[in-house]
């Protein structure tokens, strides 16, 4: 399909705008992005290019419902200028957001001091996020509810991580029997009932820097609904590789310990076999790194 074409007549029917320049900046698995400039403002558009399975249908429905609760609550994240998924004028759900000027944590030049001041912000950020009632659980299908009736839902994946770990041959036998005992002993912690609004993947190419400050968390597309300690480990394994996440930890406040490295352990173990399957080499240094440490240090083996 010619996006850019479709884009520009898009452009035109809604706004009556013309652009004038269009860039297509798709880095992620689900979304087409294109940071678009006209007249009168810069904005992104965001669509759901992969379909097929629950994590592509409803990536710019998330991103839309997830932002529009963030924004009432006055979080700093993209402002939803169109949500459109009637088909009536692209064949394809899309979701037109303010742009938040600045550059990603990836690619911003911090101190010490101004990197630890962005961590506690992320921190405290993330509380107030969790703070949103949901319905359900798991990835959202409805707005502000997920697909699942229970959290148990992640039993599944959960078992299957050991066994993955070893036909990877990342861990030994014996390493991926500790794993599976580790989680199977802590099953209880997935009888959490009280669903809250989860981001589901900060790290740094999500989170926006100007003048050396934290300005705005984007990319809400995977947002979903569960335990928000689930979150908050999946903040620190995917900033595994910054200096001064522990900021985050103390900034967000009280949180189970054991449900963190249960999630954390969860986190490392498919980004880990992910990273390995796709050959992504600077990502799985970091993630085994976590993986190997959280083994010593949290499950013993």
């Amino acid at each position: 399909m010619n996006y850019q074409e479709v884009i520009r007549k898009l452009y035109k029917s809604v706004f009556n705008e013309k652009i004038i320049n269009l860039q297509d900046k798709s880095k992620g698995l689900e979304n087409k992005v294109f940071l678009i400039e006209t007249d009168n403002e810069n904005t992104v558009l965001k669509i759901s290019a992969r379909v097929d399975d629950l994590a592509g249908k409803y990536q710019v429905h998330r991103e839309a419902w997830a932002a529009k609760a963030c924004a009432e609550i006055k979080l700093p994240v993209p402002r939803i200028i169109v949500f459109d998924n009637s088909r009536k004028l692209a064949n394809f759900d899309y979701v037109i957001e303010s742009r938040i000027n600045g550059v990603d944590l990836s690619e911003s030049m911090l101190s010490d001091s101004e990197l630890k001041r962005v961590m506690r912000h992320v921190g405290k950020l993330l509380k107030q996020m969790h703070g949103i009632s949901a319905e359900g659980f798991g990835a959202l299908t409805g707005e502000l509810k997920g697909h699942a009736k229970s959290w148990r839902y992640l039993r599944k994946p959960i078992n299957r991580l050991s066994d993955g770990l070893f036909n990877e041959k990342i861990v030994t036998k014996k390493q991926s029997n500790h794993i599976a005992n580790y989680f199977l002993e802590r099953e209880s912690i997935l009888d959490f009932d009280d669903p809250r609004l989860l981001h589901n993947d900060i790290q740094k190419n999500n989170l926006m820097v100007n003048q050396n400050k934290l300005v705005g968390i984007i990319d809400l597309g995977d947002a979903m609904a569960g335990d928000p300690v689930y979150d908050l480990a999946r903040a620190y394994q995917g900033l595994c590789d910054i200096p001064y996440r522990d900021e985050l930890l103390n900034a967000y406040g009280d949180f189970d310990m054991e449900s963190f490295n249960y999630y954390l352990l969860y986190h490392a173990c498919w980004t880990t076999i992910f990273f390995h399957k796709n050959n992504f080499k600077g990502e799985l240094n970091s993630s085994l790194d976590l993986l190997n440490k959280l083994l010593c240090d949290v499950v013993g083996s």
